[in-house]
This record gives C-alpha cells, structure tokens and sequence, in this order.
C-alpha cells in the first residue's frame, strides 16, 4: 500500500506515487499477461470486461446499454471492498493508453462512487521512464468494508439522447477518432456513422506526447466547442462509454465538471437507431 499527501486532481504525475502520507491503492487496467510480466508495486489487476463494465455478464446485451454497460451496483460494491477501498482512500489507475483503455472509465466509476480517484498522467510508459518501482508479485489487498448504493455522477440514457441531440441549448460530444465518426470504418460495431447531432472531438485532443494538455488548453479547447452550454447540459460520448470518461476527466481538468456521460454511446444508438447515424 502506498500513500499520497497531494491536493485533489484527476491526473497524477509518476512522481507523485512516491509520497507517502495519505493512504493510496493503485489498478493496473492493463492486459493480464501485460500485468503478470511485471506491474508497479502495490498494483492490483483489473479486468476491464469485468469489473469496470458487466460486458461479461451472462444478460449482456448490447442493443441495451452498448458494449460496456455499468457494472452492477452489487458487483461493484463488492469490487471496492475486495480492493480494499475505503472512503479515505486514493485510488490511482493506470493503462496502455494514457486513461484511454480503462484508467479513465476507473476513474469516473471511483469519483461516481464518492471515492477520490486519478489517473497516472502518461500511464505505463511514464512510468517506466520515472523508473517506478516494479515487481512481479501478484497484489493481495486486504478487504475493506465500504457501501455503494448509486451513481454520484450525472448519466444520461437511449431516451435523453434522442431528446436533447438536436437541442441547440445541449451538446453531445463524440470522443471517437474522426474517421470512425465520419462513418469511414467501424470497427466493433454493426454500423458506422454517429450518433446523428453529434459533435466530434478526438479524445487525443486531450494528449500531448501521451501526457495531458495543461488545464488552461483543455479549457480553451472544449470552449471553443462547448460555447456558453452549461455543463449540466454537456453530454459525453464515444463507442462503449469507454473514452467518454477520458472525456470527462479533461473537462474536469479544465474546471467543467457535472458533464453527464451517455454510458451506451454509439455501441447501443446504432442498434437501435440505425437510420440516424448520420447528419
């Protein structure tokens, strides 16, 4: 277990990881054979199908809650006591991908949780060239007692989306690559396009050599596409409800907070509106 004496922010940098006065639990949202080979000390593997998402539930279905729905309230309960999290707790995630592959989605489940969260700024490979501390030993936390009874963070489903898409006063905001919501490949789902009144903005765009912009850039960039929205009437986007939360977490470090993060995203509009998923 480590410890952090810092003041509340979503991204962390390496060497904050080597402080050592507040109380800090650290996930690894990287791939297990990734984690098995070698993780930070103190690390706790999760698996992003299922712990962050209940894609590995026996009742998933797509058509209702996209690719990777929420977890399940008890479930998730569960998660947290068996990493041992606590309400004075600081969890730090960590990925492949600078958030984009699970650190980020930890992060927004964790504060949605009323649990103080961050992501490592520059993930794994910052990491390494911080030359943290590094171990092959599996992680064995020890449980905790800690409640969850729902969401803290604003969500919005299929039916609020169809409501508020064309809405001048609200803004929905897709964080997928450009060429994907264009329509020009699509990967993982049945249908390209997007999820028709839309906006694009490239989760990327919050990155500058893996690391994320300062708050002031952040700021300058969603407001040249937010305007004078309220936050309140912000809502994230992406394929899976994946990237949404990387999403959310620049607008948080940019001071826009209370966005509201459409968890089906395109993975589940498509299959349900396959007729408008394009302008």
């Amino acid at each position: 277990m480590q410890t952090y004496s810092g003041k509340p922010t979503a991204v962390l940098q390496p060497d904050d990881l080597r402080k050592t006065e507040q109380k800090m639990i650290i996930l690894d949202c990287r791939p297990f054979e990734d984690y098995e080979f070698c993780h930070l000390v103190g690390a706790i593997h999760v698996d992003i199908d299922a712990v962050l998402s209940s894609a590995k539930d026996p009742t998933h279905d797509p058509k209702k809650g996209g690719r990777n729905p929420l977890p399940k309230t008890e479930v998730w309960q569960k998660q947290l006591c068996d990493w041992g999290v606590e309400k004075n707790s600081l969890v730090v995630a960590y990925d492949n991908a600078s958030g984009a592959e699970g650190a980020a989605r930890a992060w927004w489940l964790l504060m949605a949780s009323g649990i103080r969260a961050a992501v490592l700024d520059g993930g794994w490979d910052a990491a390494m060239t911080a030359h943290l501390p590094l171990t092959e030993d599996i992680t064995q936390p020890t449980p905790s007692i800690v409640k969850f009874t729902n969401w803290l963070l604003p969500t919005v489903d299929l039916e609020a989306v169809e409501k508020y898409r064309k809405n001048p006063e609200w803004i929905l905001l897709d964080s997928r690559a450009p060429e994907r919501w264009r329509g020009e490949i699509e990967p993982f789902d049945p249908i390209p396009g997007h999820i028709q009144g839309s906006k694009n903005i490239f989760f990327k765009e919050n990155l500058v050599d893996g690391r994320f912009k300062q708050s002031q850039e952040l700021r300058h960039i969603y407001t040249q596409i937010i305007g004078d929205i309220p936050s309140s009437q912000v809502i994230a986007s992406c394929g899976s409800g994946m990237t949404a939360c990387h999403t959310i977490l620049a607008l948080y470090q940019a001071g826009i907070e209370g966005v509201s993060i459409y968890i089906g995203s395109y993975s589940e509009w498509c299959r349900n509106n396959p007729n408008l998923c394009y302008d």
